[in-house]
């Protein structure tokens, strides 16, 4: 949605006409693209700080409503039509976008988290459970404290001669 045509595109069942304020192509202008239902039959939302916004009258500005309802977005900041974004500004708007999509994702994930942690504080604990006495199992045994002896047959390894003993002549020259 990150060009106007695009959003343009989107605005097929937009239940406004082209002689108000608030047309498709200044919707699309506004950086907002259309995701109405039957429910919300005028519902937008931006393409960088993802501001959904319904209820639009004919009279209301697309420019003016982002602004009063989004002033920290990042395209409303810019304040450029479509054809004056340069490449960098468009790859910073790319960069915001993505930053924002993250955030509403992991934003409602956090909420989903912290009520399944309220409903499992509320939940009563479960009843302690004892298992069948033909399940039960005999105890480990304990381990030794120390490893155990070799057996008496296995002599311990002769220690290697000392290191000077090899750098030492032969003595039978």
């Amino acid at each position: 949605m990150s060009t106007e045509e695009k959003r343009l595109s989107t605005f097929k069942k937009w239940p406004y006409g082209s002689d108000t304020s608030i047309n498709k192509e200044k919707m699309a202008a506004a950086g907002f693209y259309y995701i109405g239902n039957k429910k919300e039959p005028d519902l937008v939302r931006c393409f960088v700080c993802l501001k959904e916004l319904d209820g639009w009258e004919v009279e209301d500005d697309p420019w003016e409503e982002h602004k009063n309802h989004a002033s920290y977005c990042q395209f409303i900041h810019l304040n450029k039509a479509e054809c004056e974004i340069t490449f960098e500004e468009m790859h910073d708007l790319e960069m915001y976008r993505q930053i924002n999509m993250a955030t509403k994702v992991l934003t409602k994930k956090i909420k989903e988290f912290e009520k399944q942690a309220a409903n499992t504080r509320e939940a009563p604990p479960p009843p302690p459970s004892s298992p069948p006495s033909s399940s039960k199992k005999p105890p480990a045994p304990s381990l030794p404290s120390r490893p155990p002896a070799p057996p008496p047959s296995l002599k311990p390894p002769t220690p290697a001669p000392p290191f000077q003993d090899l750098l030492a002549p032969p003595s039978s020259f």
